[in-house]
């Protein structure tokens, strides 16, 4: 543990995987003919309790993902049950005792530490989203996703969220998972070693190490600018990139505005839905 370790009991791997069925249940998205539960989720833990679950980490997101079938088969056995004596899937009110399932065909759970240093050890952060395309091509338009958000000590005076500025949902080698831009600026990027950005990918080389910086401004919204070699697309259209003079000297490339709602292509490798919030 280190210096910043806060006093209290830390949170528990089998706690941890109850919050995260509890805010799928909490999140359930009703149609017509079925009701879907969020199918992606991040999973925000103090960083000395990250640190003590990081060598079963693995197994923590398997259990979660198998916590989240059994809690949908339950449901469904229920109404299943309550359906045997009437008309299938319709309550004693007429109305429809509807199936659950998950949004995609496939769990995504992945674990990471909070990055306020002041989050409580005996909490976890679940964020969600309810389904995205699994490999989105380059350019194809931005899917609608819903992100949702909750904390054990939501309740609690003393448990406070940042600003939220926007939501991303990111493509790489790792496969799909959400981000929460809880930061004015941002800089995106390819993850290696002693190399800190804030939002890291795992990407091929043509994707650089610092490769691009979102941030808002308050009365001008947002704006990005590509700071890579291999170029940034925003919905099809490269914008300006970093260029260097007949002298050698290297000229950073300008702001340009960001959509609302967007998608960006980091050197056609790895690709990011944007929505902003603020």
């Amino acid at each position: 543990m280190g210096s910043n370790t806060q006093s209290g009991r830390l949170i528990t791997a089998r706690e941890v995987i109850d919050e995260i069925v509890d805010h799928m249940e909490e999140n359930k998205e009703p149609f017509v003919t079925k009701v879907l539960a969020p199918s992606l989720y991040l999973v925000r833990i103090h960083r000395d309790v990250y640190d003590r679950l990081a060598p079963v980490r693995e197994q923590l997101e398997e259990e979660a993902g198998i916590a989240l079938s059994l809690a949908i088969q339950r449901v469904n056995e229920a109404n299943l049950e309550k359906s045997r004596s009437r008309n299938p899937f319709r309550r004693k009110d007429g109305s429809e005792l509807l199936r659950h399932q998950p949004a995609s065909n496939f769990w995504d759970i992945q674990m990471i530490p909070h990055d306020d240093e002041s989050f409580p050890v005996d909490d976890v952060e679940v964020s969600s989203i309810l389904a995205v395309q699994e490999n989105p091509d380059f350019g194809s338009g931005t899917p609608t996703v819903r992100i949702s958000r909750t904390s054990r000590v939501a309740n609690n005076a003393s448990a406070t969220f940042k600003t939220m500025y926007a939501q991303l949902v990111c493509y790489d080698q790792r496969g799909t998972f959400p981000y929460e831009m809880e930061n004015a600026m941002i800089v995106v990027g390819r993850e290696v070693p002693n190399k800190r950005v804030d939002l890291p990918l795992k990407a091929e080389d043509k994707v650089s190490r610092e490769h691009l910086a979102i941030r808002y401004l308050p009365g001008t919204g947002f704006e990005i600018q590509d700071r890579s070699v291999q170029g940034t697309w925003v919905d099809k259209k490269q914008i300006p990139a970093p260029y260097e003079t007949d002298s050698g000297e290297l000229v950073e490339a300008e702001w340009v505005s960001l959509p609302k709602r967007s998608t960006i292509s980091l050197a056609k490798s790895v690709t990011i839905q944007f929505t902003g919030i603020i």
